[in-house]
């Protein structure tokens, strides 16, 4: 009896979790003795949940509910793997990593230089702006913020425009917002005449090679600086 008893109390110190469905359980608090626990008397059946198992037609919606979610998943990585980011004061490195078409000092640095290897402003010119602003997924309400700018300036010895396997080649230019085309004006000049003049840029002196790399890298971040640009 004395075992039983015990056996009885331990079970009901287990608490509200203890026995299985449908088994009487105590009463949490209850100060009866433990003899009435023994008895049934204060003890209360056990709750249980139903889990209902979920019909074919509630399974097959949430089956089309996870392949939707899936494929706006993937719709979205998608767009922001193959979509540039909108343009801003640097480009997209993917898109306009930077382009050369000369490494040769004496090339660039004669009078006229770039007048002379820069595109006509036709048609052809035309599209492709039209391409370059479509790449980076600018509408057309905003166009008239940005400018055609080549991320090593044409008198560095930048690609001035060019087409690669009947594709257009944007490597060398962004869309780059007017505000900050005068300030990366004054960068490049600034770099070109560290290359180019006998005195330098303020002292300074950069080989050409030198030059576009740190244009291409980042144009804010060059060793001339930040110069003023004109007025």
């Amino acid at each position: 009896m004395t075992a039983q008893r015990d056996e009885a109390w331990t079970g009901a110190k287990r608490g509200p979790e203890a026995g299985r469905c449908g088994e009487l359980r105590p009463r949490l608090g209850s100060r009866e003795s433990a003899a009435a626990v023994t008895a049934g008397r204060g003890a209360r059946p056990k709750r249980c949940r139903v889990r209902r198992r979920p019909s074919h037609a509630s399974r097959l919606l949430r089956t089309r509910a996870s392949l939707r979610a899936l494929t706006l998943l993937g719709a979205v990585v998608v767009l922001a793997a193959h979509s540039p980011a909108i343009a801003n004061e640097l480009p997209n490195r993917t898109v306009t990593p930077g382009a050369v078409i000369t490494r040769d000092r004496h090339v660039i640095c004669v009078r006229g230089y770039a007048r002379s290897v820069r595109h006509r402003y036709d048609g052809e010119w035309l599209r492709f702006r039209t391409a370059m602003f479509h790449e980076y997924g600018l509408p057309h309400a905003r166009w008239r913020d940005f400018t055609v700018d080549h991320l090593v300036p044409i008198e560095l010895g930048g690609e001035p425009f060019g087409v690669i396997g009947g594709r257009w080649d944007l490597r060398n230019v962004w869309p780059e917002p007017k505000a900050e085309a005068r300030r990366k004006d004054a960068v490049e000049d600034a770099l070109h005449a560290a290359v180019c003049y006998r005195r330098g840029y303020r002292g300074l002196h950069l080989t050409i090679v030198e030059a576009q790399r740190a244009i291409a890298r980042d144009w804010t971040r060059t060793p001339v600086g930040m110069p003023t640009p004109r007025r």
